[in-house]
């Protein structure tokens, strides 16, 4: 039952296979008991695809899922690999997320310094 789909979902996190996790989370319906793993998943998928430097997937990634906080984090991660105009490109994108995240002025006006 859902006691071992639960266990097991745990047992993923904790061997570090997000994916299969959030697979099992998806699979079974539990995303009430374990709201984080589709994030840390996701966030997992953007470190590894930056590291790549496959920006473009990334990207599309972060838009079709549509999670604030990994579009946030990808821009973080554009910022740190010196990808500011990425990074701009990837705010002027998403700024209504960021407008509610560091207010839209402070977005917009800041990517000026880039371009």
């Amino acid at each position: 039952g859902n006691v071992a789909r639960s266990y097991l979902v745990q047992q993923c996190v904790a061997l570090g296979r997000l994916k299969a996790a959030a697979g099992l989370v998806e699979r079974f319906d539990l995303q009430a008991e374990f709201p984080r793993v589709k994030v840390d998943y996701r966030r997992s998928s953007m470190e590894k695809l930056a590291a790549k430097g496959v920006w473009d997937v990334a990207s599309a990634i972060a838009e079709d899922e549509g999670i604030e906080e990994v579009q946030v984090y990808l821009i973080e991660l554009a910022f740190d690999a010196d990808e500011e105009l990425l990074a701009c490109e990837l705010i002027e994108r998403w700024v209504r997320v960021l407008s509610r995240k560091m207010g839209e002025p402070l977005a917009a006006s800041f990517c000026h310094l880039f371009t």
